[in-house]
């Protein structure tokens, strides 16, 4: 059940309907049972795997708080860490561990071929099983005590709008919510409505209509040189950031409605000036993971410059894997830790060579220096991330800049979307840009509930047509859902 289905939309309305009319302690076991009921949509049996971590996890924090010794504690938590981890890497990272094997003993003439495994990735395993992580890590340190009701600790870990694709939220934000849930609150219900309207908005108007094209090139790649690789590159950076902060809109929107307040997952990343700086406007959950899980705890930036700088290289391979079992992810994971290395080894540089060009006397041209910059090694990485093998993406890059002298501007009406479908493209991606800026400036929600009522319904109105009357034929996948 995608959220961008009609299923979904009316699966969602009676959840809203029947959970407020509900005392507050049923609604905690209707919103269980609905969440398991939304995820067994996809595959049954997954269901299962799903409760397996919950239990673990359930019962490993009760084991790590009430441990008599440090040493139980860490034993616990391992047990806890090695179980859920060792679910996710069978099934993310059996086959492309033996396809890695195989390649190593192939290369070197050694008579051993490890088979595949028939086993599908079940969605959203990463986003679930780091929670349920997280959650038992935030135990051990006292952050928060152990949950001892289960319903209130399944429901953490299901909660249907994060589920399949995040935001992975922390129990020391969620978990206290959803021990006293609140009654119905308008301003915070309507909010969550334009939320998860502006995400139908980037998912359906924007992000489906460029999978279009970028689809048609990036699926065939060997058949472009020139313009039309570069231009496909361009849109996939708008594709995902549509596809995916969209999906997180409305699973945001969606729990304001129910009354509960998500942790943020992005704050207009291609707004950022510095790779850092991305980086904490980037799928905010998963790096602020990353950062509290792995970062930290390798010594962080409390170590050596080396040891620092051998952290961050590590923290972002690991979450380059995260992102799929295939080296390329990895390469895409590596080569960001390295830009960001260079980044603070080359800081100091980098303001003289602004100030010796005068750029600082401009500040307007620096800005938008900087941003272009950024925007640009960001896509750039993004082929990485978007071709269908490793093979692919050496091609894109050593092909971007062939034959641009013999290509044409109309030549990119060919690559599957005519010149309305274009036009409807580019004004989609100039409101989104609009109201981004906007948002720059001060809270965009803020200033629209102090319009008047009618303004307000109306600007939400004229969204759901927009969303209605343009949304692309066709709709894809969320991208997340594969990871």
């Amino acid at each position: 059940m995608a959220f961008d289905s009609l299923t979904f939309l009316v699966f969602f309305i009676c959840i809203v309907s029947v959970n407020f009319l509900l005392p507050h302690r049923f609604r905690i076991l209707l919103l269980l049972v609905c969440s398991y009921a939304f995820y067994m949509t996809w595959e049954i049996k997954y269901g299962l795997l799903l409760f397996i971590s919950t239990l673990v996890t359930y019962f490993g924090a009760i084991l790590i708080s009430s441990a008599p010794t440090v040493f139980r504690k860490r034993a616990w938590l391992a047990i806890n860490i090695l179980i859920n981890i060792g679910i996710l890497g069978f099934y993310k990272y059996a086959n492309f561990l033996g396809h890695t094997v195989n390649a190593i003993t192939e290369y070197f003439s050694i008579g051993l071929h490890v088979p595949d495994f028939r086993i599908l990735l079940p969605l959203g395993i990463s986003f679930y099983t780091f929670k349920a992580v997280g959650y038992t890590i935030d135990v051990y340190r006292g952050a928060v005590a152990p949950e001892k009701n289960f319903p209130v600790y399944a429901l953490f870990v299901s909660f249907f709008p994060q589920l399949v694709a995040g935001p992975i939220d922390r129990s020391t934000n969620l978990m206290h919510q959803l021990t006293a849930p609140g009654d119905f609150d308008y301003r915070k219900s309507m909010y969550g409505v334009g939320l998860m309207t502006w995400g139908f908005f980037k998912k359906l108007v924007i992000a489906d209509r460029i999978s279009i094209l970028v689809d048609t090139v990036y699926n065939n790649p060997h058949s472009y040189t020139g313009l039309p690789l570069i231009f496909a590159t361009l849109l996939y950076a708008f594709q995902l950031y549509c596809d995916f902060s969209g999906y997180s809109d409305i699973a945001i929107g969606a729990g304001k409605v129910l009354g509960f307040d998500f942790m943020k997952n992005f704050e207009r990343p291609y707004h950022a000036k510095t790779i850092r700086d991305y980086w904490h406007r980037w799928h905010i959950s998963l790096s602020t993971w990353f950062r509290d899980y792995l970062y930290i705890p390798l010594g962080g930036s409390r170590v050596s410059t080396f040891k620092k700088y051998f952290n961050l290289f590590v923290t972002f391979v690991v979450s380059g894997l995260w992102h799929g079992a295939d080296w390329k992810f990895v390469i895409w994971g590596g080569l960001h830790g390295i830009l960001l290395i260079v980044s603070y080894v080359f800081h100091d540089m980098k303001l003289k060579i602004v100030n010796a060009l005068g750029f600082h006397r401009v500040p307007v041209v620096r800005t938008a220096f900087q941003l272009i910059l950024v925007f640009l090694m960001v896509d750039f990485l993004y082929i990485f991330f978007r071709a269908n093998t490793f093979d692919d993406s050496i091609y894109v890059i050593t092909h971007l800049f062939s034959g641009l002298g013999d290509q044409r501007p109309a030549d990119l009406l060919l690559l599957g979307l005519d010149l309305y479908e274009l036009t409807i493209l580019l004004a989609a991606i100039l409101i989104m840009e609009t109201v981004e800026v906007l948002q720059e400036s001060g809270s965009f929600s803020d200033r629209m509930f102090r319009l008047p009522t009618a303004v307000r319904w109306a600007s939400l109105y004229m969204l759901i047509m927009i969303v209605l009357v343009f949304k692309a034929q066709g709709t894809g996948q969320f991208i997340y859902f594969q990871f």
